[in-house]
C-alpha cells in the first residue's frame, strides 16, 4: 500500500515537472529581492569556500526602513545605501544568521555535487515530498489503521501546496520533511520501548529548528511526550498504583528516563554543528534563529495595528517609528508594537483576524505565488488537493479522534497555529501544520463512512458541525481578492522567460527557446487572449491592460525567434499579437497620462 501511494506521488510530481520545466517557475530565484535569490547566492558562497559567514540581504524594504529611521534620527542629513546597510548590520548584530542556516547548506551540498542548477534541487525536494507522504501514511497506520493510512497517503500525495514548494528554492519542503519526521518518530517512540526512536526524534526536531526557528516550539512540545511518560512512571512508582490502563510509551521508569535522555541527546547532537560554528566566529553559542532585528521586524509585521494579517509578508508603516524609538531591540520592540493598539480588545481583534487568516483556504503569496504556479502546472491545478478541503476535514477528524487529538501530529498543528499568531500567517509557515492535519482529515473520511455503514450516524453530529464551521472559515471571503495572480507575478515570469530563451538562443538551441516562449505565453490572461485581432471593439480590464506591454514584448521576442528559424507563419502570428497588445498598452498609457493631467486637459 505504501509503495502504491509513493508511486502515485512520484507520478504526480513527474507530470508536474514536465509541465513546468520549460517556463519561468523553476527559475523564480533569478528575481532579485527575494528569499529564493538570497538562498541561491548564499549557497554559491558556501560552495566557493565561505563556510562560516552570515550574509545579509539588502532588499527594498530594508532600504525603506533604514531610510525612514534615519530621517527620524537625523532629519535633513543625506542618506544612501551604505548608511542603510551599516544600520542593518548594527541592528542584526555581528555573526548572527539572517535566516536559519540549514537550507542554505543543504542547497550548497546539492550545488557542489550536481552544479548550481534548479533541476537537481527540484529532484531532491521531490524526494523530500515523497518522504513526507510516507510519514503521513505511517502516522495514519500507527494512530488508526491501514485504511486511514492509505487515505492519508493519497491526500498527501496530491496536496498541491506541498508540490508547489517542492519546485521553489525555499525551505518549505525541507522544514516540513524534518518536522513531520520528528512527529512520526515521536509517535513511534510512544508505542515502542526502543530509545533509538526517541534519539532519532530529537535529532529530527533539532534539524527542523535549524531549518526554521519556529520549529523550536515543536521540538519542545514533542519533548513533553517523553517527559510526561517519565513523570507518569515516577508518579505511579511513588503511589504504587497500577498503570496498566495508561498505555505508557515505555515499559519501565528507567526506560522512560532513557527516552527523555535519548531525545535530548539527539536534539543537542543535531545542533552541535551550529554551536561549534558560533564559537568559532565569536557569536553566542546558543543563538539558533535569525538575527534579532529580523525577528523584531516580524513581530511588528504580525502585531502592529496597521499591518495586514492576510498578507504573506505584511508590512507595517509603524515599523520605522518603532525601530527608531527602540533601536530594534526585541523586547522594547514588542512593547512598542503592542502599544500601537489603544485597547486590549483591539489586539484581540487582530489575533482573531490572524486566526481567520490561518484557517483561510487561500494560499497567500510569499516571494512566489501558488496560483501562478498552477498556471504553469494545469495538471496539479486539476487534481491537486487544497487546504480548503484539508482544513474542515482535519477539524472534523480531530473532533472524532478522542485521545488521538492529543497526539504528536495534533501538537504540530497547534504549534503551527501558535507560530502564525506570534509572527504572521504565511502560506509557508502553515505548510507543516497543514500536512499534520492530513491524517485527521483521512480519519474523518474513513470513520464517517464506517459509522454511516453501521448505523451510528447520530454520533457524527458534533464532528460534522465542527467541520462545517471550519468549512465556513476556510471558504468565506473574509477579505477582498481581486485577482489570484498578481501583475508582478506575470511581469517577473515574463522577464525570466525572455532571459531563458535568449540563453537558449546563444547556445544555438532554438527548440528550447521556442518551448520557453510557448510555455510562458500559455499563462497569458484570458482578457488579453480574447482580444479580436480583426480590430472589432473589445473591453480590456484595467489590470489586464497594465500587462499588455509585458506580453507584447514576449510575443515580439517569439516572433523574432521564429523568423530567424524559418517559421514565417508562427513569426507572423506572434508579430500580429505583439502589435495588437502594444496598441492596448499605448492606449492604457495615454489614459493614465490624461488622468494625471487632470480634468482641464
Amino acid at each position: 500500500m505504501l509503495a502504491a501511494v509513493l508511486l502515485l506521488a512520484a507520478a504526480v510530481r513527474l507530470i508536474s515537472y514536465l509541465q513546468v520545466r520549460d517556463g519561468s517557475i523553476l527559475y523564480a530565484h533569478w528575481a532579485h529581492d527575494t528569499d529564493m535569490n538570497f538562498y541561491d547566492a548564499w549557497a554559491r558562497s558556501i560552495v566557493a569556500g565561505d563556510l562560516l559567514s552570515a550574509p545579509r540581504p539588502y532588499h527594498p524594504w530594508h532600504h525603506e526602513i533604514a531610510r525612514d529611521v534615519y530621517a527620524i534620527l537625523a532629519p535633513g542629513r543625506p542618506f544612501d545605501d551604505g548608511i542603510g546597510r551599516r544600520m542593518w548590520e548594527r541592528w542584526l548584530g555581528p555573526h548572527a544568521f539572517y535566516q536559519d542556516p540549514l537550507y542554505a547548506y543543504a542547497l550548497a551540498a546539492i550545488y557542489a555535487m550536481a552544479g548550481a542548477r534548479p533541476e537537481p534541487v527540484v529532484l531532491w525536494q521531490a524526494l523530500l515530498g515523497l518522504g513526507i507522504v510516507a510519514f503521513v501514511f505511517v502516522l495514519g497506520c500507527a494512530l488508526w489503521d491501514r485504511t486511514v493510512g492509505l487515505v492519508a497517503g493519497i491526500i498527501a500525495a496530491l496536496y498541491a501546496p506541498l508540490i508547489f514548494y517542492e519546485t521553489t528554492l525555499l525551505r518549505g519542503a525541507l522544514q516540513a520533511f524534518l518536522a513531520m519526521a520528528a512527529v512520526t518518530l515521536t509517535t513511534l517512540g510512544m508505542q515502542r520501548t526502543r530509545r533509538s526512536w526517541w534519539a532519532l526524534a530529537g535529532a529530527a526536531a533539532g534539524l527542523a529548528a535549524l531549518a526554521h526557528g519556529t520549529n523550536l516550539l515543536l521540538a519542545a512540545a514533542l519533548a513533553l511526550y517523553a517527559l510526561s511518560a517519565w513523570l507518569r512512571q515516577r508518579r505511579d512508582e511513588l503511589s504504587d498504583v497500577s498503570a496498566l490502563h495508561r498505555d505508557p510509551p515505555t515499559s519501565s521508569p528507567s526506560a522512560a528516563r532513557r527516552a527523555v535522555l535519548a531525545y535530548a541527546a539527539g536534539f543537542l547532537l543535531a545542533l552541535a554543528p551550529l554551536f561549534a560554528r558560533n564559537v568559532l566566529v565569536g557569536a553566542p553559542p546558543w543563538t539558533i534563529g535569525p538575527a534579532g532585528a529580523y525577528g523584531a521586524f516580524n513581530f511588528i509585521s504580525g502585531h502592529a495595528i496597521d499591518s495586514d494579517p492576510r498578507m504573506g509578508f505584511p508590512f507595517s508603516p509603524s515599523a520605522a517609528r518603532i525601530f527608531a524609538a527602540t533601536d530594534a531591540r526585541l523586547l522594547p520592540v514588542m512593547r512598542a508594537t503592542l502599544a500601537t493598539h489603544p485597547t486590549f480588545a483591539s489586539w484581540a481583534r487582530r489575533m482573531g483576524a490572524k486566526l481567520l487568516a490561518f484557517w483561510d483556504g487561500w494560499e497567500n503569496a510569499d516571494n512566489i505565488n501558488f496560483y501562478y504556479f498552477l498556471l504553469h502546472s494545469p495538471f496539479v491545478a486539476t487534481v491537486g488537493i487544497r487546504f480548503a478541503l484539508v482544513a474542515p476535514l482535519g477539524v472534523m477528524g480531530l473532533a472524532l479522534s478522542g485521545r488521538r487529538a492529543l497526539s504528536p501530529p495534533a501538537a504540530a498543528v497547534a504549534c503551527g497555529l501558535i507560530a502564525g499568531l506570534v509572527f504572521f500567517t504565511s502560506s509557508r509557515v502553515r505548510l507543516t501544520a497543514a500536512i499534520a492535519l492530513i491524517p485527521f482529515a483521512a480519519a474523518a473520511l474513513v470513520e464517517t463512512a464506517r459509522r454511516l455503514r453501521t448505523g451510528r450516524g447520530r454520533s457524527l453530529a458534533v464532528p460534522t458541525a465542527a467541520g462545517l464551521a471550519a468549512t465556513i472559515v476556510a471558504a468565506a471571503p473574509w477579505w477582498p481578492r481581486e485577482h489570484v495572480v498578481r501583475e508582478l507575478d506575470y511581469i517577473t515570469g515574463n522577464t525570466i522567460a525572455r532571459i531563458r530563451a535568449n540563453e537558449a538562443r546563444e547556445r544555438s538551441d532554438a527548440t528550447a527557446a521556442a518551448r520557453t516562449f510557448d510555455k510562458q505565453l500559455s499563462t497569458e490572461p484570458e482578457p488579453l487572449r480574447r482580444i479580436d485581432p480583426s480590430g472589432s471593439f473589445s473591453v480590456v480590464p484595467e489590470w489586464a491592460a497594465r500587462l499588455a506591454g509585458s506580453f507584447a514584448e514576449l510575443h515580439a521576442a517569439a516572433a523574432d525567434l521564429h523568423a530567424s528559424t524559418g517559421a514565417p507563419e508562427r513569426a507572423e502570428y506572434h508579430a500580429r499579437r505583439a502589435r495588437l497588445l502594444s496598441v492596448v498598452a499605448a492606449q492604457y498609457a495615454a489614459r493614465v497620462r490624461a488622468v494625471q493631467a487632470g480634468p482641464g486637459r
